[in-house]
């Protein structure tokens, strides 16, 4: 379902030959199922087939979408305990009677206060809270907060409005869920904040901001990808080739791969997307930087130092082949006008983005920036889930072959502990 286009990065067949063998021993690390932390490899499988789990949280996400006045959907965690459902959100649109809020992602005393506001005033107000121990201080402190206003709101029915998602068997949040009577799912052992998007970590907000049909179509997207790839040979399978060319690019001096897209709600899968490689890659000294930009946008603005500045980058370009309604917004026959748009007569919108993105690649491929594209069809619930599961998967396999654990994060770990020592905790 995505296509991998290199033919402006100078990277040929015989350099993904190369490398080949070290991409097949890295691919065979996640076949032999090396780390307790690869249970997101078959989880899709295990979904699609009639999973309990899944019901339960489906069932929930209706059953609050169908409780009567609009619903204010407040997210709190940060992380992968966030940024898999705010992506998709996003990216994929909440329906009209969803309002969702974010919090405990970061430590800014003016969102929150804002934050707060719309809470307050909110009638249908229902907290999820995500968090595997409980102490991350972000969603902690915002817990704290949204917690109690939940309690004044709705007194005795307070647990009715407040679910956690976290530890099975231990952890602050886990105590106070199952003290409180909160509503409660579990953050899988076997499987990673950043991988962790079919789990109720994601699954929640996302059925109940943009419907259980669609959080189904997610799942079904994830398991084609599965089906796709985890039995596919190098020749044909677009993650294994991905994680080549970016361990290519890595061992020819680039450091940085800047990732970029031309439709604005894709702006937090990119967020997702640079927590996912730079967690599981950034180890050891090693690792590409992982940055993002927004196009046309950040044309004119990175859009110089990316053409002619220092030669560090590569490009990836995300697309989508066909974008519902794109082609709906012909432009006006200008002849005559003194706007001196008369050359797009007839022309439409979609056609002139397509033409200003081919004209990017080929720029910055003469450049100093070479670029691959990953195509996806479209951007449907479908080929989202199939995006995601892509990107896990090659994520892993590209970090085995750059000689790091892709499952762990001792750097996140060292500036909690520093800041706890701040603290006094």
């Amino acid at each position: 379902m995505i296509k991998l286009d290199i033919h402006k990065s100078g990277i040929g067949e015989s350099d993904l030959g190369k490398i080949r063998p070290e991409i097949m021993e890295s691919f065979g690390r996640l076949v032999r199922r090396e780390s307790e932390m690869m249970g997101w490899l078959d989880l899709p499988e295990r979904l699609s087939k009639g999973d309990a789990e899944l019901e339960r949280v489906l069932g929930l996400a209706e059953e609050i979408r169908t409780s009567g006045s609009k619903v204010t959907l407040l997210v709190i965690g940060i992380g992968g305990s966030y940024l898999g459902a705010r992506s998709f959100i996003e990216a994929a649109g909440a329906d009209e009677g969803v309002e969702v809020l974010y919090a405990g992602n970061h430590m800014s005393n003016r969102e929150l206060v804002k934050t707060y506001k719309i809470a307050v005033e909110a009638e249908n107000l229902y907290v999820v809270v995500i968090s595997k121990s409980g102490t991350t201080l972000e969603p902690a402190l915002a817990f704290n907060m949204f917690e109690k206003l939940a309690h004044e709101k709705y007194g005795a029915e307070a647990n009715k409005h407040i679910v956690a998602i976290t530890d099975a068997h231990k952890g602050v949040l886990h105590d106070v869920a199952k003290a409180k009577n909160y509503g409660m799912f579990v953050v899988p052992d076997d499987i990673g904040g950043r991988y962790s998007i079919f789990t109720p970590v994601g699954m929640l907000p996302i059925a109940i901001a943009c419907g259980v049909g669609t959080a189904r179509e997610l799942v079904d997207g994830a398991y084609e990808a599965s089906r796709d790839l985890m039995g596919g040979e190098f020749g044909d399978n677009a993650a294994m080739q991905y994680a080549a060319v970016r361990n290519l690019f890595y061992r020819d001096n680039k450091k940085v791969e800047l990732l970029a897209s031309w439709e604005p709600s894709f702006g937090f899968a990119m967020e997702w997307w640079k927590q996912l490689f730079g967690e599981s890659e950034g180890k050891d000294g090693k690792g590409l930087w992982v940055s993002s930009a927004m196009y046309s946008t950040d044309l004119h603005s990175l859009g110089q130092f990316v053409q002619d500045g220092s030669p560090i980058l590569f490009e990836t370009f995300v697309e989508f082949a066909d974008i519902p309604g794109a082609d709906e917004l012909p432009l006006e026959a200008s002849s005559g006008e003194l706007d001196g748009l008369e050359y797009l007569d007839g022309k439409t919108l979609a056609y002139v983005q397509k033409s200003a993105l081919e004209a990017t690649k080929l720029a910055h491929a003469r450049g100093n920036t070479p670029n691959i594209s990953l195509v996806l069809p479209d951007s449907s619930a479908k080929s989202l889930g199939y995006f995601y599961y892509f990107m896990m998967l090659s994520c892993a396999i590209s970090a085995y072959t750059l000689g790091v654990e892709p499952f762990d994060q001792p750097g996140v770990e060292m500036y909690k502990q520093e800041m706890f020592r701040i603290l006094g905790k």
